[in-house]
């Protein structure tokens, strides 16, 4: 359904598509319900959803639109047509889908959805997967799999990065090895599963059920534990911080021990710090952490004033964005002077705020170290940035990505004498990045760690 709206959206023209021979002009901008009278009919086909849009006269209430659509959608023989319909107030981070995979063996449903007792295929399972190039353009989640049955599957060392799982069966399955980081587990059913060396940084487990799962070793940053069930599930030598344990029983946790702050900002259970001072710089998993760096990207500047010369400098800061999602990287970062002049034309600033929607929307964080031009030049700007929740980590001081902590210094901002450096304890490597040099910034040199 199309509507009247004047919202508009950027238009991307693609191989075979319907609009691809039709004069548009790379660049500009279109709305929706003009974009659509160009053609009659487009269908879209993907692993979870096939769409037929017909530019039909609508009788329902969307007739009081004006030129509104209507979307068709019919099901097809051999497709899994599983139906996944969240409950809102327990799962809001899920949404409703159904999905579209061919069906499997004599099931009337896809690998990933059908009900059976047999381990099912890792092979065929990571064959019906959605496209890696598709799951790189999709926002969060990246692909929907919720209500999979995968009990006593073999998992080992996939990469699952930002999948919803929302009410899947992981019973006694091996997930040693597999890569979460950033994925929807609410709801889901871990018991006795095997999740040992897995990266499960700010991934969801609320009301999901882990009773005598295996998480020890594990470096917990970031992950939501509300109401889920925890009895008997093994956390030992496992590593936790700003972890949210409301409503959930660490108590009858093996390696957790309960204080009286759960769902607090540090964190909610104390456990064994073995390994703190492995420098190797990889993860627990063994998996390396992807960190892109940029600096002075200069978004408005013109150059002598010319105006093609302001596209370059916004279509390279773009470039970055791009590459740092294509790679899933965990963070850009970012070491000073975003913006060129204190006043950047409206244009830049929009399409600057899009650019790190998408990073927001792809989890990758945008950490901005204050560079001379953006606390002297574009303070509001990057304080609305900020306020926008599209800037990650503090101006000054430590911050941790996965098992990276980082230490940050933005111009301005006073000496930090070494007694005052307290990274982060369970991290396994440390970085550095200043605006000034390390003297200034730290009047003398970084601590050793």
């Amino acid at each position: 359904m199309t509507t009247n709206y004047a919202e508009q959206v950027p238009f991307i023209i693609w191989k075979q598509s319907p609009a691809a021979g039709l004069d548009w002009t790379v660049g500009e901008w279109y709305r929706i319900d003009e974009a659509l009278k160009q053609w009659s009919e487009t269908t879209e086909l993907n692993a979870t959803n096939r769409t037929t849009a017909e530019r039909i006269p609508s009788e329902t209430v969307e007739a009081s639109i004006v030129d509104s659509e209507a979307v068709n959608q019919s099901p097809m023989a051999g497709r899994c047509g599983f139906t996944w319909i969240p409950e809102e107030q327990n799962n809001t981070d899920s949404c409703a889908y159904c999905c579209y995979r061919s069906t499997w063996k004599e099931f009337d449903r896809c690998v990933w959805h059908a009900k059976t007792d047999l381990r099912k295929p890792s092979d065929t399972l990571a064959e019906t997967r959605e496209q890696p190039e598709n799951r790189k353009l999709n926002g969060s989640p990246r692909e929907l799999l919720s209500g999979a049955v995968l009990r006593d599957a073999e998992l080992t060392d996939s990469v699952l990065t930002g999948v919803d799982f929302s009410g899947s069966d992981f019973r006694n399955t091996n997930l040693n090895d597999v890569y979460l980081r950033y994925s929807n587990l609410s709801e889901a059913d871990f018991r006795g599963a095997d999740l040992t060396d897995c990266t499960v940084s700010k991934v969801s487990f609320r009301n999901a059920n882990l009773r005598k799962a295996d998480l020890r070793g594990l470096s917990i940053f970031g992950i939501d534990f509300t109401d889920a069930e925890l009895s008997e599930a093994d956390f030992r030598e496992a590593n936790i911080k700003n972890t949210d344990l409301t409503g959930a029983n660490p108590e009858a946790a093996k390696g957790l021990v309960d204080t009286e702050n759960p769902g607090g900002d540090e964190t909610t259970g104390e456990v064994s710090r073995q390994n703190q001072n492995d420098l190797s710089g990889e993860t627990h998993s063994g998996k390396g952490v992807s960190l892109v760096h940029t600096t002075n990207t200069y978004l408005d500047r013109k150059n002598m004033g010319r105006k093609e010369r302001q596209n370059d400098f916004v279509s390279a800061f773009k470039q970055v964005v791009d590459y740092a999602c294509a790679i899933e990287a965990e963070a850009l970062i970012h070491s000073g002077n975003l913006f060129w002049s204190k006043d950047p034309d409206a244009w830049v600033v929009k399409e600057c705020r899009r650019l790190l929607k998408k990073l927001k929307n792809n989890q990758v964080e945008f950490i901005l170290v204050r560079g001379e031009r953006d606390v002297t030049r574009t303070p509001d700007i990057i304080q609305e940035l900020e306020n926008k929740g599209l800037l990650s980590g503090p101006q000054t001081g430590w911050y941790q990505v996965s098992d990276i902590g980082i230490f940050l210094y933005s111009t301005g901002s006073p000496p930090r004498f070494e007694d005052e450096h307290t990274p982060p304890t369970d991290a396994t490597s440390y970085l550095a990045v200043l605006f000034d040099d390390v003297s200034t910034a730290t009047n003398g040199s970084l601590p050793t760690l």
